[in-house]
C-alpha cells in the first residue's frame, strides 16, 4: 500500500471546493492518497471569507472537521516567513505548511509564493491542485 502524501492546502482551494461541484479543488477533497492540512490562521481567514462569499458556513465547519487535521500558528511565529511570500499577510501558510511537514502547498495563487526559496528552504512545493492530481496520478 502506497504511503499517503501529507498536503498543505490554501484557503483558495478549500473555498474554491466549496463553491464548485467539480473541479480539481473538489477531487483534493474527497482523494484518499493524501492527508490535507491547514492552520488555525488559515481557518479565520476561510471563515471571514465564507461569511463574504455566501457560503454556508456548516458545510465549511464539515469539512474541515471530517477531512482536515489543524496545525496551530502562532501569529508572532508567522513573521519569518515573511520573505517566502510577496505579501506578508500570506506568511501563514507557508508557516503553516512547513509546521505541518507537508510535501506540497497547494494553491491556486502560485505567484504569490517565491516558489524557489520554498523548495530550498523547506522542501516544500508550491503547486496547483491540477498539477497536484496528475503528479499523484503518475504514481
Amino acid at each position: 500500500m502506497k504511503s499517503r502524501t501529507p498536503i498543505f492546502i490554501d484557503s483558495d482551494v478549500v473555498l474554491s471546493s466549496l463553491l464548485s461541484p467539480t473541479g480539481a479543488a473538489k477531487m483534493l477533497m474527497h482523494l484518499p492518497s493524501v492527508i490535507r492540512f491547514t492552520s488555525n490562521l488559515a481557518l479565520t481567514e476561510q471563515s471571514i471569507v465564507t461569511e463574504r462569499l455566501g457560503i454556508d458556513a456548516n458545510e465549511h465547519t464539515h469539512l474541515m472537521k471530517k477531512l482536515f487535521f489543524i496545525t496551530p500558528l502562532d501569529k508572532d511565529s508567522v513573521k519569518q516567513y515573511a520573505h517566502a511570500v510577496n505579501d506578508p499577510f500570506d506568511a501563514h501558510i507557508v508557516a503553516g505548511a512547513v509546521a505541518s511537514k507537508t510535501k506540497f502547498l497547494v494553491t491556486y495563487n502560485t505567484k504569490d509564493y517565491h516558489q524557489e526559496v520554498i523548495n530550498k528552504s523547506w522542501n516544500i512545493i508550491v503547486i496547483t491542485p491540477g498539477f497536484l492530481l496528475q503528479y499523484l496520478r503518475s504514481r
